[in-house]
């Protein structure tokens, strides 16, 4: 009897004692799994993460005997679900295939016990409650019977998908290492594909920059504050003051020559101190040919710089071809006007002259100086007046003879004495020493902007003056009248005068000129034309 009640006694703790050493062998072969696994994914590229998850599904779901395990990836921007990794066991069909672009509003159940609980168990998928009916149909369409699922969540912890795990062939419970286990792999997955997105991102960017920076015609130096080159990039054929292999450790000076150095240096200073410099030219002879450069220094830490440098020589010297056929144009605009003011001359003015002298004869002869034939010759005497001063605004013999100052004196004592506004003109420092052409076009342009005042501005006093400094020629035509809207005359729709102002920078900006225009207390426009062998910089300001 005793021995009897020993057996019955010793049993349950030799089955609770074989339960624990059951147990702990199960935890010890989980922790063995979970650390292959792990190290498994150290170091991975980015193509190889999709098959090392897949290799995890696999034998995770082998170790807690499921049939089917596998990962699904939200789309947050389309809303949407995707199964991205599948493991199957045996002859389970695979269900991947048909579970792609799901819509997240219609797993509403799912989604939002994710979103709060790290994970979901389903004991059995025939219990699920009525607001999971769109969850139970799709489940029961792939047969299953069981499941469970952990969330997927970023570094922030922010949901990022979920890996599921089935059982098929039967109704099963879920034993509380397994999920831990799963949990495990949920950290673990999430961690990896997380990782893998990032950079895969950053291989996107970087190629994406790569492709930037190749297409750039720039050349870009990294410098230092002494202006060594620390890294350059450069277009393969970008013409450089030294070999390629040369230039990391080379000054900027070296590069660029000595006589160029103090326009760099200070462009340094500049983006040491603002942060960013203006751009700046330089010219520099490279295997005995002149080239012409334009760049840019910014800041890009304590005591590193960005230079930005292009080379613009076929720049410069479609400008100079542009500035010289503008000139041409003006040149042959110029010619044609003098063509027509001798043909009004030599032609309709002698013709007008010689019809005056006859009538002035018949008149004394008649004694009819008065009457109709009087009234006549006063009318021609106008027609003789007015094709007189056309022929002079044609082509004023003042500009051609004396130079553009003394055309500008001239033209200012005619309109003020054709008009009743106090008109003045000033002359500042030395002579503009302007080329033909180009006296040819200030001229037209003066004398379009003072009828501007005089049409338009309702002003009593217009003064004009010209001055040269630092190599700039200047042209000011001031009034103290209305003002304009500034930017309608640029573009040409202000009625005041507009036209002509948007007509005068076209003439200007193939010059590589530009308009600016300051109204109030009057309205004050200035025209700036940069011109080398052709003559100088030359500016032109008016008020109208």
């Amino acid at each position: 009897m005793t021995q009897e009640l020993e057996v019955t006694v010793a049993q349950p703790l030799l089955d609770t004692r074989n339960a624990l050493v059951a147990g702990l062998a199960r935890r010890e072969s989980l922790e063995r799994l979970m650390a292959d696994v792990a190290h498994r994914f150290v170091g991975l590229h980015a193509g190889q993460v999709d098959g090392a998850i897949t290799d995890a599904l696999a034998r995770i779901g082998a170790f807690v005997s499921v049939d089917r395990s596998y990962v699904f990836v939200y789309d947050a921007g389309r809303r949407t679900m995707s199964n991205t990794h599948e493991w199957c066991y045996g002859d389970v069909e695979p269900q991947i295939g048909m579970l792609q672009d799901l819509p997240l509003d219609v797993f509403r159940w799912v989604v939002d016990r994710l979103a709060v609980e790290n994970c979901v168990e389903v004991p059995l998928v025939a219990d699920l409650p009525a607001e999971a009916a769109a969850e139970k149909d799709i489940l029961e369409q792939q047969d299953i019977q069981s499941l469970i699922l952990v969330s997927l969540r970023s570094r922030k912890g922010h949901p990022i998908g979920f890996i599921g795990f089935d059982a098929v062939r039967s109704v099963r419970p879920w034993h509380p290492e397994d999920r831990h286990l799963l949990e495990l792999a949920g950290d673990l997955i999430a961690a990896t594909i997380e990782h893998r997105d990032m950079v895969k991102a950053l291989e996107s960017s970087e190629t994406h920059v790569r492709a930037v920076l190749e297409a750039v015609p720039d050349m870009m130096f990294i410098l230092d504050g002494e202006g060594r080159v620390l890294h350059y990039k450069a277009p393969h054929d970008a013409r450089l003051a030294v070999p390629p292999g040369q230039v990391v450790g080379t000054s900027i000076r070296a590069l660029a020559g000595e006589d160029q150095w103090p326009v760099i240096r200070n462009a340094l200073v500049t983006a040491a101190r603002l942060g960013r410099s203006d751009e700046f030219e330089y010219r520099l002879e490279i295997a005995g040919e002149p080239l012409d450069f334009e760049g840019r220094i910014t800041r890009q830490g304590p005591d590193e710089f960005l230079a930005m440098v292009r080379e613009i020589t076929n720049r410069k010297q479609s400008e100079k071809a542009l500035r010289r056929l503008a000139l041409q144009l003006t040149r042959a605009e110029e010619e044609q006007r003098r063509e027509l003011a001798m043909l009004l001359h030599d032609g309709v003015g002698q013709e007008l002259t010689a019809v005056m002298l006859r009538l002035h004869s018949v008149a004394r002869t008649h004694d009819l100086a008065e009457g109709p034939l009087g009234d006549a010759m006063r009318i021609l005497e106008r027609a003789m007046r007015h094709t007189q001063e056309l022929t002079f605004d044609l082509s004023p013999p003042s500009l051609y003879e004396l130079g553009l100052e003394n055309a500008l004196h001239a033209l200012v004592r005619r309109f003020g004495a054709e008009f009743d506004l106090d008109f003045a003109y000033e002359s500042r420092g030395e002579r503009l020493g302007l080329q033909p052409d180009l006296g040819i076009l200030f001229y037209r342009t003066a004398r379009e902007l003072m009828m501007n005042a005089v049409k338009h501005s309702g002003a009593s006093r217009v003064l004009v003056e010209t001055s040269r400094i630092d190599g700039a020629v200047r042209l000011a035509v001031r009034d103290d009248g209305r003002g304009l809207d500034a930017a309608a005359a640029v573009r040409g729709t202000d009625r005041n005068g507009g036209f002509g102002l948007f007509s005068i920078r076209q003439r200007i900006e193939p010059l590589g000129g530009n308009l600016d225009i300051v109204s109030g207390g009057g309205t004050c426009i200035s025209i700036t034309v940069p011109f080398g062998e052709e003559g100088g910089t030359a500016s032109l300001e008016a008020n109208t």
